[in-house]
């Protein structure tokens, strides 16, 4: 039977310890919420999920994860990010799928990701990595590395699936629409709707 509940995020699992340059500013924290709630895995069991998330984003997740328990859609592990030391590469390794995260964008601008705010999540990232393409779209990279998409794999994402749809409904950008790089793993909000508070940070 699903069930969900949602409380105020403690900080314990969103201050980085390792890494004081990248402390959660009280004006994001007040915001992130927990949410624990009940999916399927990928041997047909109920587990509980834990996923951190800023409140502006928290209708769009709920139902997301509603939708997902109740279509039987597979997700390996939804854990927050401090399980892996708060790296993201080990968290997609494990293939946990994850909300907020206070990093950087991994392109060297400097940018703080929407995973900082609690306006990003990511699904399933074995089923559903990110290619990144050259100009002529040949693949240079891949996260993670071992990650397969496979379009008729349990757990994949697909651009007329009803969990894309409930995301860009609430107005989510699926990466599995752009061109490079090609993220099918992530969603996360537009950041013309987000509030000044947070459209700061991005």
């Amino acid at each position: 039977m699903y069930a969900e509940r949602e409380v105020a995020a403690p900080a314990v699992l969103v201050q980085n310890v390792h890494n004081k340059s990248l402390v959660t500013p009280d004006d994001i924290l007040e915001g992130l919420r927990l949410l624990e709630f009940t999916h399927w895995d990928f041997g047909g069991r109920e587990k509980q999920g834990r996923i951190i998330m800023h409140e502006f984003a928290m209708v769009a997740t709920r139902k997301y994860y509603q939708t997902a328990y109740d279509i039987g859609f597979p997700i390996h592990s939804v854990q927050p990010v401090n399980r892996y030391n708060w790296r993201d590469e080990k968290s997609l390794a494990a293939n946990n799928s994850s909300g907020h995260n206070m990093r950087l964008i991994d392109d060297g601008s400097g940018r703080w990701s929407l995973h900082a705010i609690g306006c990003a999540k990511d699904t399933n990232p074995m089923q559903n990595p990110c290619f990144i393409l050259d100009e002529d779209g040949r693949e240079t990279d891949r996260l993670p590395p071992l990650g397969t998409y496979d379009l008729s794999a349990p757990g994949t994402l697909l651009p007329d699936h009803v969990l894309v749809k409930i995301m860009t409904d609430h107005g989510f950008h699926w990466g599995g629409n752009w061109t490079s790089p090609k993220d099918y793993q992530h969603f996360q909000m537009d950041r013309e709707i987000l509030p000044d508070h947070l459209r700061k940070y991005v």
